[in-house]
This record gives structure tokens, sequence and C-alpha cells, in this order.
């Protein structure tokens, strides 16, 4: 299923690409790292939690595959559970994509919900998966993530 969401993905940004045809620049504020785990998501008016799949995090986000994701400027209650460390925090949404996931940035944060995402970078960064590497062009069919 992962080859699957990045194929569509890659997709969906070559078609984003295609339609600005312009250049594309890195907006997040901090490196995002992969990794793999659960996320439990609330939104208010949901009767139950939403499940999906962390595949990378960042000191001010992550990406959740889920295959209905919510709009874009939702706000929602977030448990993620990464390499053993569980993190409960506010988020709201800042990309979704039908199909195949939704980009999550933190927000009101505490500070031991912080300090948990920073040992968690950091035991990613050590001896995990590294920073993830990304290179986006102006379309002339080449994209990499």
């Amino acid at each position: 299923m992962a080859m699957r969401t990045e194929m569509r993905l890659n997709a969906a940004i070559a078609e984003d690409i295609s339609r600005n045809k312009s250049v594309l620049v890195e907006r997040r504020d901090a490196q995002r790292f992969m990794c793999r785990g659960a996320a439990s998501i609330w939104h208010p008016g949901f009767k139950y939690f939403v499940r999906g799949t962390v595949t990378n995090v960042s000191l001010s986000g992550c990406y959740v595959e889920v295959m209905t994701p919510l709009d874009v400027r939702d706000k929602i209650a977030l448990i993620l559970n990464i390499n053993e460390t569980e993190v409960r925090t506010a988020a709201e949404v800042r990309t979704s994509r039908p199909g195949v996931g939704m980009g999550l940035k933190f927000v009101d944060m505490k500070e031991t919900t912080r300090s948990s995402i920073r040992a968690l970078i950091s035991r990613l960064a050590n001896y995990g998966t590294g920073p993830i590497e990304v290179e986006v062009w102006g379309y002339d069919g080449n994209v990499a993530v």
C-alpha cells in the first residue's frame, strides 16, 4: 500500500506542477524524518477517532496517510504512536489529498509535548531513517520526493 500511496502522491504533485507551471519551494519550517507509526485523529463532530499511518514527522508537523482526509484548515486532536513514543497534541490540516492523506501542522503544543517530539526526532536522526531530502523542480516531467 505504501508504494501505491507514494505513486499517487507523486502523480498528484506532478499534476499540481503542470497546472501551475511554477517552481515549487519547500515551505516547511522544520526538517522531516521518515517514520512509520499510528495516528488517531479526532475532529469535533466525530463520534470516534479516525485511524491513519504517520509516514514522516518534524518538529512542526507530520504527514498521515488516510483514505478520507479532512479539509484544509480543520482543527483536530491528534495522538501519534511512533517508535514507542506517544505524542498528544492539537493540529491543523495544511494539505489534503483524497485517497492519499493529509499534512498536519502541530498547534498549541505544550513544552512537554515539544520535548517528546524533539527526543523522537533525535532518535530518528541518529538511529532511524535520517532526514528526508526533498527536491522539486519546475515541471519538466521530473519530480523527486
